[in-house]
């Protein structure tokens, strides 16, 4: 039974630590080779006020507080990218390929305005609609643990590979067509 423990300073939202116990699940299936079943991920909020470093408590540590402050302002209270909304042509046919070719999870199903939604934990909404493919977005992607697993998988399916397996500024990527003609990515690595 495999156990990882994170200690930092409390203050997250219980949505921060469901995303990071969701990446850290990951993280430990894809490298870590372990069922997700079986792993436990423990967060300890510590208090600032018991937390210390050189020599100073961390409620007295102004340089981090002033930095905080800063890059909270830089960002503009963006934090990350959210979702992406995908307009599909065959609502069912695209979640089978989002989630039995690619490997996505559904979260959840529902409606946007009067149009079914389906929306997968990895980030994307997809919905019925007319949007001229391949659209706006030039591409999507995702990090792959097994970008070879991947690669079978979009062959055994028939998906269009457009580019790939090659390096990249991610490691090594691919690059396919979803069945509306949206291009995605998976690779392997970190950006260098």
């Amino acid at each position: 039974m495999p156990v990882v423990t994170v200690e930092m300073w409390e203050g997250r939202t219980v949505e921060q630590k469901r995303f990071l116990v969701e990446a850290i699940t990951r993280a430990m299936v894809d490298f870590g080779k372990v069922g997700s079943e079986h792993l436990h991920v423990i967060i300890h909020d510590v208090p600032k006020d018991s937390w210390g470093r050189a020599g100073r408590l961390g409620i007295d540590n102004e340089s981090e507080k002033a930095g905080a402050a800063a890059e909270e302002q830089r960002l503009g209270n963006v934090h990350r990218l959210s979702h992406l909304a995908l307009k599909v042509s065959d609502l069912e046919r695209s979640v089978r390929f989002y989630t039995e070719v690619v490997g996505l999870r559904i979260h959840s199903r529902g409606t946007i305005g009067d149009a079914p939604l389906v929306v997968l934990k990895e980030g994307i909404g997809l919905t019925t609609g007319n949007a001229p493919a391949p659209g706006p977005v030039d591409h999507v992607a995702f990090r792959v643990g097994d970008l070879a697993r991947l690669v079978e998988s979009l062959k055994a399916a028939g998906a269009k590979v457009v580019d790939g397996p090659r390096s990249s500024p991610y490691g090594n990527s691919v690059y396919f067509l979803d069945p509306d003609g949206n291009k995605l990515e998976g690779h392997d690595g970190e950006r260098k």
